[in-house]
């Protein structure tokens, strides 16, 4: 148990400590060095087109050995078998009824596990391992986690797989066709991966960043060779980045949420795990672990990675009648192993070569667009999340498995594979002395000696079997392997991710994308790391509330969740419901009638926007001085050859619009600020308040994705607190004084105390929400406006600078409606309500019940005379921006607002895109990820 206890003082340490560093780099450092490994030492990379993304059979993982672990390739062998064994070995149907069998009802996992666990396994099983060959020497899979289940193990089976059309696998299909063979929510996995990588590859085409796919002008069935050739290179660049990109969310749910529940990490407070990509200090370690150099599975771990004893009761009885269709109706149980290898191969041959003509879920029909009902998917993967695994041990294994069983008993005599202890010797462990050593089972421990008759006898393969399973421990053991299986394990891990050089040296945001790098890292704030919820968000974009339980830890059931989430005080963090579909979205261009309002409108989601009716001019002052302060100290010298004097130039977005809101916001609210003119000694700076104002805003976003709301969700919600520090209701509620009743920050006191947030039981929420959207919603707004009128070119920019000098009212109304106008022709406000309708009145016939309205409350350009807050500020700005002489846009994309089309996704490629198409979603200034405002736009203009 001492790999246990050096787990229980790791996880305790701060995840920033150097001293944990360096613990965890020796701990990896030791699990690499347990095994051998065909290139000791570091490699370089290689540049050129060839050696940037995976092959199909996964050649060339290894530029120096290119064969290195390649699908078509001799296993290797672990273990020299020195140990005299007998030639006369017991039956391996005895063995199995001795050792293996089940007997009896499925016990259920002592941890909880989920069945999705067990499918997880299989897929990594089938990913690494698929004999073939006259002799069974030949791994038809490669030595890398290179999710060929999905994509396929050759260039033939890949081929299959793509539409060759924008990167795009066909829908809902897998290549592998051995998993056919397994219970439906195995393949239902596969399918989710199958939309992730479609969903992929359609957002790096949207994003396009630093133009690396760029779409060919001319038409897709255009017959020149060289528009042909530019299709294909366009297909080929989306195609190999997504699954690079999908490939890398797979490795991370291996590592965060599979191994976190091997390790029973997932029942503690630490987002410590064992992360084999780490980049170890060379100069503070005397030894560490290579990276890249290659992989070479071998015949003793293939063994190792059966896991037949964890299938459920209800998937053993599936998997039993499956079974006996496969032998015309024969008991499974009665078959001889031969029987069963002549059946299998009948039902393969018979299978469809194309994908997608196959029944990748049992029972389920394709729609027209050629994907399965989300509906029916859905109540699969519930099943399967709701249903306990089995646990691993002696006699486990459902009998309906017997000749597969045997088939494996003779696999691995025919490879000539070591003894039990042979291995455990090469791992690093003691030599099992007595029968009860392997087992303390008295049953157990007869039945080793009666077939063996010493224990250094004891085959591989029944031996790992049927060894003893490790208590659960928290953390340390959470699956309850055997003791040998665990330990091997945790090494293969270690070795198959840190050997791939496309999970380390190559894994980088130049290969994968800014975007798709973020897209499928971890967040350690959320779910202490994992990552599966990213999954199936996208697969199931409308079935899912975003805490739930389901989508957040499934490989764990609901029923024992709900004990260890309520053991860490954090139960009221998830939703607990099953999943059901809850949305569709329609947009409500017109709607406001109060009571039609209060029908969609959740207390929940954003204020009501009329609480910022506003005097005329109470802000206008504030915006002028602080806007031309940040004009004058922000700018920055840019040359202008047409002129003798150089031109200024800022980040229109950022250092302007941006900060003047965030210090109106402050000001209004009372929120001290770091280094203001004041010189008050405030809790944040501008940088901080805007982060936190965008963070509350960007998270009840309707735009956004439900796994990147259910981030900001959570960052959001610490915010809050931090808020109401800062906003205490008892000093809010005072009201006003006399003295402050045309102040920016009595006005923002009038707002806060207004009945309709007094009378609201989540006032606090309410309040820090108000906040937030009273600096981003114009931000968006007067972006979108500027954007516009920038693209009107310098005639239209010169008309509205001269209108900014005249000091008419006519000419402040003639403006406002310039402002108004192209916010109308260009944005779209985003403080949409977001609304789980229980009623289709509330939309005049637009929705129906479980319909997700998004109600527009966008500026009517037409008039002007109804100012508010928001507007009377943002009239402003806008003012003082236009003014600026020869105003334009900065040269190249730093001028322009970086966004892409908001089409909303359905889970499949092909679906309706939906009513958000046409408008826009920006991006963060590095494009790492969407966000719901923009955020950088340089402009220039002349100083003179």
């Amino acid at each position: 148990m001492l790999l246990e206890r050096l787990i229980q003082l790791l996880y305790k340490l701060p995840r920033h400590s150097r001293r944990g560093k360096l613990l965890t780099d020796a701990f990896i450092t030791k699990l690499w060095s347990t095994l051998d490994h065909p290139q000791p030492t570091p490699i370089p990379t290689l540049m050129g087109q060839e050696n940037r993304h995976r092959t199909a059979d996964g050649s060339n993982s290894n530029p120096y050995l290119r064969t290195l672990g390649a699908a078509g390739t001799p296993y290797a062998r672990s273990v020299a078998p020195m140990d005299v064994q007998s030639p006369d070995m017991p039956d391996p149907g005895l063995v199995f009824d001795t050792l293996l069998s089940r007997n009896g009802e499925c016990k259920p996992h002592q941890c909880g596990i989920s069945s999705m666990m067990f499918y997880l396994g299989v897929i990594i099983t089938h990913d690494i391992f698929q004999t073939g060959g006259r002799d069974g020497a030949i791994n038809l899979a490669s030595s890398y986690l290179d999710l060929a289940p999905l994509y396929g193990n050759s260039w033939e089976e890949q081929k299959e797989m793509r539409q060759f059309k924008n990167g795009l696998l066909k829908p809902d299909c897998f290549a592998h066709k051995r998993l056919l063979t397994f219970p439906p929510a195995c393949r239902v996995f596969l399918v989710m991966f199958n939309r992730f990588h479609n969903y992929v590859v359609e957002q790096l085409a949207s994003i396009n960043e630093a133009n690396r796919f760029k779409k060919p002008i001319s038409a897709p069935e255009s017959s020149d060779p060289d528009d042909q050739k530019a299709w294909e290179q366009y297909d080929e660049d989306l195609f190999q980045t997504g699954r690079l990109v999908t490939c890398g969310l797979y490795v991370n749910i291996i590592l965060k949420d599979y191994v976190r529940a091997i390790l029973c990490l997932n029942r503690t407070d630490s987002t410590w795990t064992i992360d084999p990509r780490t980049n170890m200090d060379r100069h503070a370690q005397k030894t560490t672990a290579p990276t890249g150099v290659g992989n070479q599975v071998s015949v003793e771990f293939n063994l190792l990675y059966r896991w037949h004893s964890i299938l459920s009761s209800r998937d053993a009885e599936w998997i039993a009648d499956e079974m006996r269709q496969l032998l015309d109706g024969r008991d499974p149980e009665a078959a001889t192993f031969h029987e069963m290898i002549m059946a299998f191969q009948s039902w393969e041959t018979a299978l469809p070569t194309d994908p997608h003509q196959r029944d990748s879920v049992p029972g389920l029909k394709r729609q027209s667009d050629g994907a399965y009902s989300d509906d029916e998917l859905v109540d699969i993967l519930r099943a399967s999340i709701e249903d306990t695994a089995g646990s691993f041990g002696a006699n486990s294994v459902p009998r309906c498995l017997r000749p597969v069983e045997m088939l494996g008993i003779l696999q691995a005599r025919r490879w000539r594979v070591c003894t039990l202890n042979e291995f455990r010797a090469f791992i690093g462990l003691t030599r099992h002395r007595t029968f009860e050593d392997i087992n303390p089972d008295p049953a157990v421990a007869a039945g080793l000696k009666s077939l063996y008759g010493s224990p250094a006898n004891v085959e591989l393969y029944p031996g790992l079997m049927s060894e003893k399973t490790k208590p659960p421990m928290a953390p340390g053991s959470g699956v309850c392997l055997g003791f040998t299986s665990s330990r091997a394990i945790l090494s293969d891990a270690v070795s198959l991710v840190r050997g791939d050089r496309f999970y380390t040296d190559d894994f980088t945001p130049k290969n994968l994308t800014n975007w798709g790098f973020a897209e499928v890292d971890s967040d350690f704030d959320v779910d202490s790391g994992n990552v599966m919820y990213k999954l199936i968000f996208c697969a199931f974009p409308h079935h899912f509330q975003r805490d739930s339980i389901y989508a957040h830890h499934p490989l764990v059931t609901p029923a024992e969740n709900k004990i260890i989430f309520e053991g860490l005080k954090k139960a009221s963090e998830y939703t607990w419901d099953p999943p059901s579909r809850n949305v569709n979205t329609v947009v409500v261009k017109e709607s406001r009638e109060p009571d039609k309002e209060a029908q969609v409108s959740n207390d929940h989601t954003q204020p009501d926007l009329s609480l910022l009716a506003s005097p005329r001019h109470v802000v206008t002052d504030f915006v002028v001085l602080t806007s031309a302060n940040l004009l004058k100290s922000q700018s920055y010298s840019v040359p202008n050859p047409s002129s003798d004097h150089d031109s200024r130039g800022i980040d229109l977005v950022s250092e302007v619009i941006n900060s003047t809101f965030v210090r109106l916001t402050a000001e209004m609210f009372s929120l001290s600020l770091k280094a203001t003119s004041d010189k008050r000694r405030g809790a944040y700076t501008d940088a901080q308040l805007g982060t936190i104002l965008s963070v509350l805003y960007a998270a009840e976003s309707p735009k956004l994705s439900l796994g990147r709301s259910y981030e900001l969700q959570r960052q959001a919600r610490d915010l809050v607190v931090s808020f109401r520090k800062e906003i205490p209701l008892s000093k809010l509620a005072k009201g006003l004084s006399d003295k402050s009743k045309f102040s920016v920050r009595g006005y923002g006191q009038r707002l806060t105390t207004s009945q309709k947030l007094r009378d609201n039981e989540k006032l606090a929420d309410r309040v820090a929400t108000l906040v937030a959207c009273s600096a981003m919603v114009p931000v968006l707004l007067l972006s979108e406006s500027l954007d516009y009128h920038l693209n009107q070119g310098p005639e239209h920019m010169e008309k509205l600078r001269a209108i900014s000098q005249q000091k008419t009212d006519t000419s402040e109304q003639v403006l406002l409606r310039y402002l108004l106008n192209g916010c109308s022709l260009r944005g779209e406000d985003d403080s949409t309500k977001e609304s789980y309708s229980p009623s289709s009145s509330a939309t005049s016939g637009a929705a129906s019940t479980n319909t997700r309205v998004l109600i527009d409350y966008f500026p009517d350009g037409t008039n002007p005379d109804d100012v508010n807050f928001c507007i009377e500020a943002m009239a402003a700005l806008f003012k003082i921006i236009v003014s600026l002489p020869g105003l334009r846009r900065a040269p190249g994309a730093p001028g322009h607002l970086a966004s892409v089309p908001a089409v909303q996704w359905h889970g499949q490629t092909g679906r309706q895109s939906g009513p958000e198409e046409g408008q826009s979603m920006y991006m963060t200034s590095d494009r790492s990820s969407f966000w719901p405002v923009p955020v950088t736009m340089n402009i220039v203009w002349d100083s003179n």
